[in-house]
C-alpha cells in the first residue's frame, strides 16, 4: 500500500552509503538459514521512532554527521549488513554461483538465500537525511492515546510512513542490477528526518531473512551505544552479535544433506498446527526450473475468502494497563473450568480479545465454519538462543476454532486457552527440528504459505518483548512514539494485527469490518467508559448525557387500560419502584455490557433471586 502524500512530506536533503569503519578482512559467502530463507518473499522488517527535541547542544547538521559516524561504527560488528542478499535459482549444481561452492548440500538447493559481502563493491547501508515542516505533537500528541483510542492511520494526511527511507531494498529472488547512479540495492536503509520543532523521526528497514524485528532493534540499540558512548567520549562498547546461520539449522532432525527427506520426521512435521497452502498450486505454476505438473505439496489458496481488491484501512487501538489487567483476569476465570494447567498469559488474553472483535465485525457469529489466528512465532527461546542471534528464525502457527465460538463474548477464556495451547504444542525444539527437516525438503522454502489473509484469517505478529522503547542514543531525546509494519514490499497488504509492548494493537481490515469494529462495545470502549456511557441514549430533550435519578416510589397511568397493559406487561411503563424504574433499568443494562450479557436482572435482596430463580 502507498501511503498517502501528506502537504508536510520530508525533503530529502542528503543520500549517502555507509560501510564499516573497519573493511572486512576477506571476501564471505554465508548461507542464510532455512527459517531465514522462508522469509525472502515477506515484506521488510523496519521499525519507526519518533523522537522528541533533544536536550543537549548540537547543530542539525552535526548531528546527521554524528549518527552517520556511530552507524559506520556500529556496521563493524554487522558486515553482512553490507554485502550481497542473493537466491540459488538452480536445480543443477553446475549452475551454482562459485561462491557458493564450499556450502553444505541442503544450502545449495533452490530457493535458499545467501549473503555476499567482504567484497570491494559492496552496496553498504543507505543512510537518507531529510527534514521535514511537521512536528512531533502533529504526529502523535502526548495524549493521542486518550483522545484517540481507535486512530485510524490511513486517515491521517501525516503519517509515519513517509518518513521511511524511499530506498529500493534488494529481494533475495530478484535480480539486483545498479541504479543510474551505479549503485547496488543495499540490505538495509536507514532516514534520519529533522522536524520543525527540533524533533526527529528515524527509521530503518532490512531484508526479512537478514533481520526480523528482534534482529533489527538489537542493531538499532547497539547504534544507540556506540552514540552514547562518542558523545561522551568514553571508549566504545564491545559489540557482540551472533551471525551463525548454519548453528540453526544444526538443529533440525535428521541428516537435511541427505538426497531424501526422512519420512517418520515429516510425518511429524506436517502433524503440527500449521497451515500448508500451496504457493504453486493453479492458476498459479511452477517456476521455470520445475516441470510445470509438479504434484501440489499442499492445498490451493482460499483466493475466494479474500477480496484482494477491497480498500485496507490501518488503525490503532490503545488499551491501559488497567483493560489489559481485566481481560486477563477474565481469560483466567473463565479458562479455569478446564483441567489443563497451562498459564494463560496477558498477551494470550489480549490476542483472543482483539480476534473475537474482529470475528464480530465480520458478521461471523453464526458461522460453523474454521477461522484461523496465524500467529508468528520467534523460535529463538526452543533453540535456547537470545537476542543477540542475528536472522529472522520465525515461523506461523495456525490457531484454528469455529468463528460462532470466537465472535461470542463469552469465550474470551477458551479463545486464549486455544492460543496458549497451540503455542505450546509447537514450541518444543523436537517438533521444531521436524519442522526444520520439512523445510529442507521442500522444492523451495518458499514454496509452501503459513498464513492467509480474508475473511477467515488474521495475520498476527507481536513485538511485545523486542524491546522497541528502550534505546537512549544519548542525545537526551525521549522516545514519543516508536512503530512498525509500516511498510511492506510482498504480495500481501498490511493487512495484520500487530501487538506492541505498550498495550495497543495496530489492525488492518478493510474499512467496512473497521467501521463495525470500532462500534462493537467490548472494542471501542474501555471498561471504565462503559461503566457511565454503555446501552443509555442521551436525553432527546435536555441532550443531558447522563441519566436522571427519579425520586419517586409510584407512577401514575393515564386510565385504566394503560394501568392493565403496563400491569400485564403488554406496555412498556413503571408501576412502583419495588418492581421497576428508570434508575434501575440504567443499572441493569450497564451491567449486561460490562459483562458482555444480552440482558441483566437486579433485586433488592438475595432472597428475592432465589425466588425468581425458584419461580
Amino acid at each position: 500500500m502507498t501511503p498517502p502524500t501528506a502537504p508536510n512530506g520530508p525533503h530529502v536533503v542528503r543520500k549517502s552509503r555507509v560501510s564499516p569503519q573497519q573493511p572486512a578482512s576477506c571476501e564471505c559467502a554465508v548461507p542464510l538459514s532455512l527459517l531465514d530463507a522462508t522469509t525472502a518473499k515477506l515484506g521488510l522488517s523496519s521499525a519507526i521512532w519518533l523522537l522528541e527535541r533533544p536536550t543537549i547542544s548540537l547543530a542539525s547538521a552535526d548531528l546527521a554527521n554524528h549518527l552517520r559516524t556511530a552507524l559506520s561504527t556500529t556496521l563493524d560488528a554487522y558486515p553482512q549488513w553490507c554485502g550481497y542478499l542473493k537466491g540459488i535459482l538452480s536445480i543443477n549444481d553446475d549452475s551454482l554461483p562459485p561462491e557458493t561452492t564450499s556450502f553444505p548440500a541442503h544450502a545449495k538447493r533452490y530457493g535458499r538465500v545467501y549473503v555476499h559481502y567482504g567484497t570491494s563493491t559492496d552496496p553498504g547501508v543507505e543512510y537518507v537525511e531529510a527534514t521535514s515542516t511537521t512536528t512531533v505533537d502533529s504526529l502523535y500528541n502526548a495524549n493521542s492515546a486518550k483522545r484517540r483510542p481507535i486512530w485510524n492511520r490511513r486517515g491521517d494526511e501525516e503519517t509515519l510512513a513517509q518518513f521511511v527511507p524511499p530506498t529500493n531494498v534488494v529481494l533475495a529472488l530478484e535480480p539486483n542490477e545498479k541504479d543510474t547512479n551505479g549503485l547496488y540495492k543495499p540490505i538495509m536503509a536507514v532516514q534520519c528526518t529533522k522536524l520543525a520543532c527540533g524533533g526527529h523521526v528515524l527509521a530503518a528497514k532490512i531484508a526479512h531473512p537478514l533481520a526480523d524485528i528482534a534482529a533489527l532493534i538489537r542493531f538499532v540499540r547497539d547504534w544507540a551505544s556506540v552514540s552514547r558512548a562518542m558523545l561522551t567520549e568514553v571508549p566504545p562498547p564491545v559489540l557482540s552479535p551472533v551471525f551463525e546461520p548454519l548453528r540453526l539449522d544444526a538443529s533440525a532432525a535428521g541428516d537435511i544433506n541427505a538426497d531424501d527427506a526422512d519420512p517418520t520426521i515429516m510425518k511429524d512435521a506436517f502433524g503440527l498446527p500449521l497451515h500448508r497452502y500451496d504457493w504453486w498450486a493453479p492458476p498459479a505454476k511452477p517456476p521455470s526450473p520445475f516441470p510445470p505438473d509438479l504434484p501440489l505439496a499442499g492445498k490451493p489458496l482460499p483466493w475466494a475468502e479474500w477480496d484482494t481488491k477491497a480498500p485496507v484501512d490501518q488503525c490503532t487501538v490503545h488499551f491501559s494497563r488497567k483493560q489489559i489487567d481485566h481481560l486477563w483476569q477474565s481469560a483466567i476465570q473463565e479458562s479455569s473450568l478446564t483441567s489443563s494447567n497451562l498459564k494463560i498469559s496477558k498477551h494470550d488474553a489480549l490476542l483472543a480479545h482483539v480476534w473475537s472483535c474482529v470475528v464480530r465485525a465480520r458478521g461471523l457469529q453464526e458461522d460453523q465454519g474454521s477461522v484461523h489466528c496465524d500467529l508468528v512465532l520467534g523460535t529463538r527461546p526452543a533453540f535456547q538462543l537470545d537476542n543477540s542471534f542475528m536472522g529472522s528464525p520465525t515461523m506461523m502457527l495456525n490457531i484454528e476454532m469455529a468463528a460462532s465460538h470466537v465472535a461470542s463474548e463469552r469465550a474470551l477464556g477458551p479463545i486464549a486457552h486455544r492460543i496458549r495451547e497451540t503455542v505450546s504444542t509447537v514450541n518444543d525444539s523436537q517438533r521444531l527440528a521436524a519442522h526444520l527437516h520439512s523445510i529442507a525438503y521442500e522444492k523451495s522454502p518458499q514454496r509452501i504459505w503459513q498464513a492467509f489473509l480474508g475473511q477467515r484469517h488474521i495475520l498476527v505478529t507481536t513485538w511485545a518483548r523486542a524491546g522497541i522503547y528502550d534505546i537512549e542514543f544519548g542525545l537526551g531525546s525521549r522516545i514519543r512514539y516508536a512503530d512498525g509494519n509500516v511498510l511492506t514490499i510482498s504480495v500481501f497488504p498490511t493487512t495484520q494485527v500487530v501487538l506492541f509492548e505498550t498495550l495497543f494493537a495496530t489492525m488492518g481490515p478493510d474499512p467496512w469490518t473497521m467501521y463495525k469494529l470500532e462500534r462493537d462495545a467490548e472494542s471501542a470502549r474501555n471498561f471504565d467508559t462503559r461503566q457511565v456511557y454503555s446501552r443509555v441514549k442521551p436525553d432527546p430533550t435536555t441532550k443531558a448525557r447522563a441519566e436522571p435519578i427519579y425520586q419517586t416510589a409510584s407512577y401514575v397511568f393515564t386510565d385504566s387500560n394503560h394501568a392493565y397493559r403496563v400491569c400485564a406487561n403488554e406496555e412498556p411503563g413503571y408501576t412502583h419502584s419495588r418492581v421497576a424504574s428508570p434508575a434501575v433499568e440504567v443499572l441493569e443494562k450497564r451491567i449486561a455490557a460490562l459483562e458482555g450479557g444480552t440482558a441483566a436482572v437486579a433485586c433488592v435482596s438475595a432472597r428475592v433471586v432465589w425466588m425468581r430463580r425458584l419461580s
